[in-house]
């Protein structure tokens, strides 16, 4: 299965170095300032900068822009200083198709803390941003880090999840808009709005097929192993947040490896806007830990 998964992705990566982005414009949330930085291997990324005090450092998942996590910004702004970042080929930063792995996308966030010199800071990364929070935590052991938390991420790779994952990709292809518009519909448990999930689509359509693509292909090089491995041995808090539907599987790494978890009931896996005020309770109860 693996092999035949593989042949997929050869062929996808190949077609889709012939397909655009499309780049519309989006509104900063309020309050927030928008800023750009250089990295080491001179990709320049955009992030987005509100209030004052301890640094939350949030990271959206696959293709999504900063703004998904416009709720955060404006509750957590009140008290702490909140980053957000387009991570490379995603949303206003720059659009790269090198670079597109973890370890890569883990030292781009250390390189944004490096630039502001941040004395002190969590990070919070959603969905495909969770693996790359176990990265970091095992590369950039700093005291300045303070804890992780990991939203509602991947943590177990599957014949049945590198299937879907290959079908996801050819589909891509074929039809980006559609794939796009039902991707962004199944986020959501909670209601949302027509005009909210256009935005949303929007914004995952920032980012080019071909990086898109990449991004979901960086999967078929790794294993859960090694992930559950990086786990154990990061020696800074760590809290996961999941959805009512990975309950299960939570509690089973749980009896892999000792976790720290919370499942927010009637969340889906955007569990920060289907349960915006429960999900802000928890980020702020264990960063109020000392």
């Amino acid at each position: 299965m693996k092999k035949n998964c593989l042949a997929i992705l050869v062929l996808i990566l190949l077609l889709s170095n012939y397909l655009p982005a499309q780049r519309p414009e989006f509104k900063v949330p309020n309050g927030c300032q928008e800023k750009y930085f250089q990295t080491s291997d001179n990709v320049r990324l955009r992030y987005l900068v509100a209030g004052n005090g301890e640094a939350l450092v949030f990271i959206p998942g696959w293709t999504m822009t900063a703004e998904i996590w416009e709720l955060q910004i404006e509750h957590f702004a009140k008290t702490n200083m909140v980053i957000v970042l387009d991570p490379r080929g995603q949303g206003k930063s720059g659009q790269v198709t090198e670079g597109l792995y973890f370890e890569r996308e883990a030292r781009d966030v250390k390189e944004l803390v490096d630039h502001l010199k941040l004395p002190s800071y969590y990070l919070i990364g959603w969905s495909w941003a969770g693996p790359m929070l176990y990265y970091y935590g095992k590369l950039f052991d700093s005291p300045t880090l303070k804890g992780l938390i990991p939203v509602d991420p991947p943590f177990r790779i599957s014949e049945p999840f590198l299937k879907w994952l290959a079908g996801m990709m050819k589909s891509l292809l074929h039809d980006r808009d559609r794939t796009t518009t039902e991707f962004a519909r199944a986020l959501f448990k909670a209601p949302v709005s027509d005009t909210y999930l256009r935005k949303v689509k929007e914004g995952c359509l920032m980012t080019s097929t071909t990086s898109a693509v990449t991004l979901l292909a960086v999967f078929f090089s790794y294993s859960d192993t090694e992930w559950i491995q990086l786990i154990k041995e990061i020696n800074k808090p760590i809290l996961f947040i999941g959805a009512e539907e990975e309950k299960d599987a939570l509690e089973q790494l749980n009896k892999e490896v000792k976790i720290n978890y919370v499942i927010v009931p009637g969340a889906g896996h955007t569990v920060f806007i289907d349960k915006p005020a429960e999900f802000n309770k928890i980020v702020k109860d264990f960063i109020s830990r000392k």
